[in-house]
């Protein structure tokens, strides 16, 4: 089989992505693409792994790396209600940068991160803002708690950002 496959709704599913169960489900999954099968009548299927399941109920995470096979038209792009959803996406945040400062005073910077924790797949918490003092001035950056808890510590996501800002300049 391919390494990509278009479903019935015109949706490229691709190995390596990973994908989230349905946002009305109480143990959401998040699934790595490892491959396609033929299931006969059923149809072609994603040989996919369990990489996380969130709890919301309890506020935890396992990590099952269980193999599950998921027809390739329940796969969305486009968010549904009933459809799998593609777990990409991004968003904006202001972190404070004491890497250049030789007294370790803050910069706020604002950057670009993916939405899914590098570590484990699942989904980053939501950000808020945050107010604190630094040699005599207030400033104010963003905050978060990822679901799996995993931290973001500021150092390791400045890095992240400026990773995947090198690879857009490299492919571009």
């Amino acid at each position: 089989m391919p390494d990509t496959i278009t479903n019935r709704h015109g949706d490229e599913i691709r190995v390596g992505q990973h994908w989230l169960d349905p946002a009305t489900r109480d143990d959401r999954r998040t699934l790595r693409v490892d491959g396609f099968a033929d299931a006969g009548s059923l149809g072609t299927v994603a040989v996919c792994t369990v990489v996380a399941v969130y709890s919301r109920s309890e506020l935890t995470v396992t990590h099952p790396d269980r193999v599950v096979q998921i027809n390739i038209d329940r796969l969305r792009v486009k968010p549904s209600a009933r459809g799998y959803q593609l777990a990409t996406g991004t968003f904006t945040v202001r972190v404070a940068d004491r890497r250049h400062s030789p007294v370790s005073h803050a910069i706020i910077r604002t950057i670009t991160l993916d939405a899914i924790c590098p570590l484990c797949s699942g989904p980053r918490g939501v950000p808020t803002n945050h107010n604190f003092h630094d040699d005599g001035q207030w400033l104010s950056c963003d905050t978060w708690e990822n679901p799996c808890g995993h931290f973001d510590m500021y150092v390791n996501v400045l890095a992240e950002a400026e990773r995947a800002q090198a690879a857009k300049v490299s492919e571009g």
